[in-house]
């Protein structure tokens, strides 16, 4: 569905953005810049707020680009075949 879609795209977004910083803070604390302890913290705490900031506008755009030109999105109205258990898979 619509929303489901666009659920997912806002939840990818904050993941991305909150990855991005933990992956960042580890290289910090392999190089020696700085104590693992003082910077995942630090980095993923800043970066769950600036997620949702991410998150709200990448779902604005995807939402709006489905609306005016949904063919843009090629995920999104994939074809559903049957699942062997029961369901539908895409």
């Amino acid at each position: 569905t619509r929303s489901g879609f666009l659920s997912a795209v806002a939840a990818i977004s904050w993941f991305s953005v909150v990855l991005a910083s933990a992956v960042c803070a580890i290289e910090l604390a392999v190089s020696g810049t700085s104590p693992l302890g003082v910077a995942l913290p630090a980095m993923v705490g800043v970066h769950a707020l600036i997620g949702i900031g991410e998150a709200i506008i990448t779902t604005v755009v995807v939402a709006v680009v489905l609306s005016a030109r949904p063919a843009l999105v090629g995920s999104y109205d994939l074809p559903t075949i049957p699942h062997p258990v029961g369901g539908e898979i895409r």
